[in-house]
């Protein structure tokens, strides 16, 4: 099995003075080759280069990012650092995008492309 890596977690008091920013294209989460839930995203940031974080965020010098993210209501946030030590937060989740999924739209996705079999027998 493969282990799955994750960014580093981010306490709530760290995101008190940073910037919020907004993402300004979330096809990132429709072309993410991990899915479409919060720890998939998570995921895709762990493997990007900061070049490519800085490009789609349009953030300079970033030097740090950390994640809290939850697959079961959906949301994920993202703590940025860059060099000259300014912290930026983004929060994504199911109210911003319709491509960003949670646990229970798996679930309902499975359970509306599944059957069920009944078979009632009689006897004479």
């Amino acid at each position: 099995m493969v282990k799955q890596y994750y960014l580093n977690n981010f306490n709530e008091k760290d995101k008190d003075d940073a910037k919020v920013i907004r993402l300004n294209d979330y096809e990132i989460i429709k072309k993410n080759p991990f899915g479409y839930l919060p720890s998939n995203l998570n995921q895709l940031f762990y493997y990007m280069n900061f070049k490519s974080i800085s490009k789609l965020l349009n953030i300079e010098n970033i030097i740090k990012i950390q994640s809290n993210f939850n697959d079961e209501i959906g949301e994920i946030e993202l703590l940025i650092t860059n060099k000259n030590n300014q912290k930026y937060y983004l929060k994504i989740d199911k109210t911003n995008t319709s491509y960003l999924k949670s646990n229970l739209d798996f679930y309902q996705y499975i359970y509306d492309r599944s059957f069920m079999m009944l078979y009632y027998g009689t006897e004479w």
